[in-house]
């Protein structure tokens, strides 16, 4: 038919949510079309919540969580990996500053051996870069 379809739960049924996004990170709030108000209110205070830190860790972790699937063979491994450099401010901190310093500190939470073997201080070539 070639007709794009926003279908919810009935036929011709459309609901158009509020979305706050930052990069690769998307919330989406919906009343289901009972309170537009409250929906734009959710929105703004996530909007405050969510700046563009979020949006910039998404994109570093995916390149991290990439490298680790090449060099690190243990999923369970890599996944306490991610969620160390989650949990390092320090890393949140650097990003603020650049890219490349937040990149270069998750670097940092790799095996000794694998970050020998990667130049953490350049993401890969192509990447996002925002300053």
């Amino acid at each position: 038919m070639g007709v794009l379809v926003n279908r919810v739960d009935g036929f011709g049924e459309v609901v158009v949510p509020s979305i706050v996004r930052r990069g690769p990170v998307v919330v989406a709030i919906s009343t289901f079309g009972e309170s537009p108000a409250l929906s734009k209110s959710l929105r703004m205070r996530i909007e405050e919540i969510l700046d563009e830190g979020y949006g910039d860790m998404a994109r570093l972790l995916g390149e991290m969580r990439g490298v680790m699937k090449e060099r690190v063979a243990d999923q369970e491994e890599r996944r306490r990996i991610l969620w160390e450099i989650i949990s390092d401010g320090e890393v949140w901190r650097l990003l603020s500053e650049s890219y490349e310093k937040g990149y270069k500190r998750a670097g940092e939470h790799l095996p000794s051996d694998e970050r020998d073997s990667l130049d953490a201080g350049d993401p890969p070539e192509g990447q996002y870069r925002r300053d």
